[in-house]
């Protein structure tokens, strides 16, 4: 492989010499670097730096309200134990004295809403009970109101009474039949009203016996009288007896009217009266029942509520007093969580003596046994990078060990603090686990990931920058005879070295590695060199050449730099410079070889710092990682020495 590195080597400084003097126009120096198209096998990946994290932490935080002071800090990278776990290791202390005395202000709170509610409940029975009461009471009203009016009337009257209204009560109460006419012995009416009928009645019988006998007795005593049997005073005795007895009559005659025309009516309205006022009773206490019933119902929630609000307090300021000793409940490695480096927020150290605010993070304990790679895929590669592709880590800090793991996430959105700081820049979150268990790696440490997209059999590919893009079309060069014809090819996959060509091309074709001097001149395509008016990338998913864009001199411009003694006038390689000799040459070949300030072969124009802005990846693709070499065939075995030059 490393012969392999030198012959592409070799290849790039004779380009270079042949660019500086000058070149061949119309045919191929025999030091152009070419490849030679074959079949085989090549994996698609891309390589990307990133930092190392635990798949799993607990994130400790401060759960006490406002601003709070701590006391006691477990030392950061302490390793934490199943043991240290059963045993409940302390991990941080906060000053709790104000939340002490907080808890017993609100224990005192809670007993005196616990006070009220007892209070509440209790009359809210007490009213229910005498609600009950009052109801059954009117009930019982309006039912004897009811019987009191049936007693008087007779149920049958009664019952149709209470379903009139005023004005049918007063016809149906006047009815003639209702109590019958003077003389007859029954009416429509039954009950005491009919019993106080007949009496009247009765009386009016005896006081008419009594005036015919005191009538027939007097009649007796003025004969006896007339002969001087019996005295005067004994006639007269008779007579005002006699007197009486009428008087008494017009009396039973009087009280019976009375009663027909007046006491009945009065009565039966009064007891109807009655029998209504208690129904209207019964509404009113029912009425006065639900209000009650509601105003302590109410009474009681608002205790209830306040009770509720102060209980929850107390276990607040109870959960917060407890909430002041951290132990620790997950085995892992302990590390502070001070967060200098966030420019985005106000620095606040975490050490003993130092405040923190409620949610705060204190600490972190990541679990060490699982551990992933965080790293930010350009969203040129992300559409081809998916969940479960394998990847292979290596660690900076061991660069001689790798590892190996899958992808488990990639975001849905690009980095927001990436954009913060590059607007231009969008990279995607990804994580990649490591497979096994390392105690050894710990968070932070560097990585770099190469992750597997694909692998592609048995295909044809070729350097790339051996493709050209003119006019929305893709070419190379192919080597026939010394001399060179460009052929329209079409692309497939690709990764930062070679791309696969589907069509236009054939195994054992040779290719130039590299368009050169002026042969793509007798293409009749008109070139789609980069202007400042255009995009400097070609369009999407179309490889172009490195040397593309440069502003390739034509050769006049070449011989009138020549004559110069130079390359070019101020703003091009620099007037005065000379052409480079033997010995130069012989220098920078050894030098090359030797790996000092060379570029890999194929890559054209200033190398993009991994840190900043990543390059366009339809572009000039940067060297990924220092010596990635191409892979294909079984096992990944290098190529022949004389076969081919990448």
């Amino acid at each position: 492989m490393r012969y392999l590195f030198m012959v592409a080597a070799l290849g790039l400084i004779a380009l270079s010499v042949w660019w500086i003097m000058g070149g061949d126009e119309e045919t191929i120096d025999s030091q152009a670097p070419t490849f030679v198209v074959e079949r085989g096998d090549l994996v698609l990946s891309v390589l990307e730096g990133g930092n190392l994290k635990a798949l799993q932490s607990q994130e400790i935080k401060c759960q006490v309200e406002g601003q709070n002071t701590i006391i006691y800090l477990v030392p950061e990278g302490s390793r934490i134990t199943e043991k240290d776990i059963e045993e409940g290791k302390i991990l941080v202390k906060l000053d709790s004295s104000q939340i002490n005395e907080r808890l017993k202000s609100q224990e005192i709170t809670y007993e005196s809403a616990n006070s009220d509610l007892i209070q509440a409940k209790e009359a809210y029975e007490i009213q229910l009970k005498q609600n009950e009461s009052d109801i059954k009471a009117d009930e019982l009203a309006v039912k004897f109101a009811l019987l009191d009016l049936q007693r008087y009337l007779g149920n049958e009257i009664a019952d149709r009474l209470v379903t009139l209204n005023e004005e049918e009560r007063y016809e149906a109460l006047n009815d003639p039949l209702m109590i019958g006419d003077e003389g007859e012995e029954s009416g429509l009416i039954q009950g005491a009203s009919r019993q106080t009928k007949r009496q009247l009645e009765n009386e009016i019988s005896l006081a008419l016996e009594e005036v015919t006998r005191a009538k027939n007795e007097l009649e007796w005593t003025e004969k006896l009288h007339e002969k001087g049997y019996v005295s005067k005073n004994e006639l007269e005795e008779d007579s005002i007896k006699h007197k009486r007895s009428k008087v008494q009559l017009e009396q039973a005659r009087t009280a019976l009217v009375l009663f027909r025309k007046y006491e009945f009516y009065k009565e039966a309205e009064k007891l109807l009266s009655d029998y209504e006022e208690a129904k209207q009773q019964l509404l009113r206490t029912e009425a006065r029942a639900r209000a009650q019933e509601a105003q302590k119902h109410s009474s009681k929630m608002a205790s209830e509520a306040k009770y509720k609000l102060q209980k929850e307090r107390l276990e607040e300021y109870t959960d917060q007093f407890a909430n002041c000793e951290i132990k620790a409940t997950t085995p892992g490695l302990v590390v502070w969580s001070n967060n200098e480096g966030d420019m985005r927020r106000e620095s606040r150290v975490i050490e003993e003596g130092g405040s923190v605010r409620e949610r705060q993070s204190i600490i972190t304990i990541p679990d060490i046994s699982t551990m992933a790679v965080e790293v930010k895929v350009h969203e040129t590669a992300v559409d081809r990078v998916a969940v479960g592709q394998k990847a292979k880590v290596t660690v900076d800090a061991l660069p001689h060990v790798q590892f190996t793991g899958k992808v488990l996430k990639i975001a849905v959105l690009p980095d927001q603090q990436s954009r913060w700081l590059n607007p231009d820049l969008k990279v995607y979150s990804t994580d990649v686990s490591l497979d096994g268990t390392h105690e050894f790696l710990k968070p932070g440490m560097s990585a770099q990931v190469e992750i597997i997209m694909k692998e592609v059999r048995d295909v044809l590919f070729v350097p790339i920058q051996a493709v050209v893009s003119r006019g929305g079309q893709n070419y190379c060069l192919l080597v026939k005879n010394g001399d060179f014809e460009p052929v329209r090819v079409k692309t497939g996959d690709y990764n930062d070295s070679f791309i696969v060509i589907t069509e236009g091309l054939a195994d054992g074709d040779v290719i130039l590695v590299k368009p050169i001097g002026g042969e793509w001149q007798d293409l009749k395509i008109e070139s789609r060199r980069p202007t400042p008016a255009q995009p400097k990338s070609a369009p999407a998913g179309k490889p172009t050449s490195p040397g593309e864009g440069r502003g390739r001199p034509t050769p006049e411009q070449i011989k009138a730099m020549m004559e110069r003694g130079g390359m070019g006038e101020e703003g091009q390689r620099g007037e005065g410079r000379k052409r480079p000799t033997p010995e130069q040459i012989k220098a920078m070949m050894e030098k090359y070889q030797s790996g000092e300030g060379m570029e890999r072969p194929g890559r054209q124009g200033e190398r993009t710092d991994r840190q900043g802005e990543r390059p366009d990846r339809q572009g000039d693709r940067p060297d990924r990682q220092g010596d990635r070499r191409k892979r294909r065939g079984e096992g990944g075995t290098e190529r022949g020495s004389g076969e081919k030059s990448p």
